[in-house]
């Protein structure tokens, strides 16, 4: 297996877990809220996107498909980012256990 892909499936299982542990925390914050409260707030929530009209749930809806975008973007980076930085590291170790330097040379 390549480093490239090695930093990858690393890369891959790191964005994962702290996903994950994102989510869990904000599951945890709902979790303590009181129900009364959630509930009255999402009443008032729901009355009003009931109350908006059709152009302005077009332009919610367009809204939400461009923060999808930006937000799946911003992932893509951080993931190719963390990739290419674990792959480089793997290709630095393994250039060093075969006793080749490597083309990067800090002075």
């Amino acid at each position: 297996m390549s480093n490239n892909t090695k930093g990858r499936i690393i890369s891959a299982v790191v964005l994962i877990l702290i996903l994950t542990v994102i989510l869990e925390s904000q599951s945890l914050k709902e979790a303590q809220t009181a129900r009364e409260a959630f509930l009255a707030d999402q009443g008032k929530r729901y009355d009003r996107n009931l109350a908006c009209e059709q152009t302005a749930r077009a332009k919610s809806i367009l809204c939400a498909l461009g923060a999808s975008v930006i937000v799946f973007g911003g992932f893509f980076v951080v993931y190719e980012l963390t990739a290419f930085g674990i792959a480089r590291v793997l290709d630095r170790a393994q250039s060093r256990s075969q006793g080749v330097q490597s083309p990067i040379v800090s002075s």
